[in-house]
């Protein structure tokens, strides 16, 4: 028969586990959908195919896109995006805002150097 202790190590332990294993992963709110390349946060914002080979950026909750994504890099909570036509979208995941730049030069300085990388 377990001691009382041995029990209370077992529990804890047991919590340590489902901590790790339920804590280290983020859960995803939205599930992707079968044309979905990759997702960022909780799953509402997903670079996806459209059609004829394009990508678009997808918000789940509003359907607002940035069409015609070339490349895209995130770093964080930021998802930089290039569009073949070259321009530029910054989305920012924590506060679900996105804001499409027509040119590199209009990107901000802050992440304009993230921006310049995208080819």
């Amino acid at each position: 028969m377990m001691s009382w202790t041995g029990i209370q190590r077992a529990v804890i332990s047991g919590l340590a586990v489902a901590v790790i294993f339920t804590g280290g992963c983020r859960s995803k709110r939205y599930s992707p959908g079968p044309d979905t390349i990759e997702s960022f946060g909780d799953g509402r914002f997903e670079i996806g195919h459209v059609g004829h080979g394009e990508k678009a950026l997808v918000d789940a909750e509003n359907q607002v896109t940035f069409v015609d994504v070339g490349s895209w890099a995130s770093t964080g909570s930021w998802v930089y995006l290039r569009s073949h036509g070259g321009k530029y979208g910054v989305l920012d995941i924590d506060n679900a805002t996105l804001v499409v730049y027509g040119a590199l030069a209009d990107v901000p300085e802050r992440h304009r150097s993230a921006c310049a990388k995208l080819r």
